[in-house]
């Protein structure tokens, strides 16, 4: 837990934003990309950023899924998106870990820390259903998920989603939204 003996409770409490790729589009997809940024929401200062690369056969044997029609997809993106998504990739379980270990490390309160999703009905089933398979409890609350493209959506912004690397463009857009909704 970050130290906060000097500061104040807004300098404090941090929410997440959390993006993925993968290689279908169930519940039990593949995952290539996880990318999180801790930020405050209050100041718009980003404090950390995440990104692993997972390795797809590595959730072979927790059943994961490939689909024909996200494949073609991919085949269809830039080669610098597809290298960005494909390198130095690691296991699973590393990235899981590496992931828990980053979300733990950076946000304050469990309670309280709000945990935006890009997509939230796509990201949330994947994300905690690859969560379970591993044996891995959810380190946010449940509760405090939000998503970000409804948020988006109502002040009429619209974000390339492409690539996982937008999270933090994502990120600066749904700041300036909120600070445009408390002005």
């Amino acid at each position: 837990m970050p130290d906060t003996s000097k500061d104040t409770v807004k300098d404090i409490i941090k929410d997440i934003i959390i993006t993925i790729e993968t290689l279908s589009t169930s519940y039990d997809a593949v995952v290539l990309q996880i990318g999180a940024a801790v930020f405050n929401k209050v100041t718009g200062k980003i404090d950390a950023i995440f990104v692993v690369n997972i390795d797809p056969e590595s959730q072979k044997k927790y059943g994961r899924t490939i689909d024909a029609r996200t494949v073609k997809f991919w085949k269809g993106r830039s080669e610098e998106t597809i290298k960005d998504v494909f390198r130095e990739q690691i296991s699973v379980e590393s990235a899981i870990n590496a992931f828990d270990k980053f979300i733990r490390k950076h946000l304050y309160s469990r309670k309280f820390s709000l945990c935006w999703m890009t997509d939230l009905g796509f990201v949330s089933p994947i994300i905690h259903s690859l969560k379970n398979s591993l044996g891995s409890e959810c380190v946010w609350l449940r509760k405090n998920e939000r998503d970000c493209n409804t948020l988006f959506s109502e002040f009429g912004k619209t974000l390339d989603k492409t690539q996982i690397t937008d999270c933090v463009t994502k990120l600066v857009t749904y700041i300036k939204t909120i600070k445009e909704l408390y002005a």
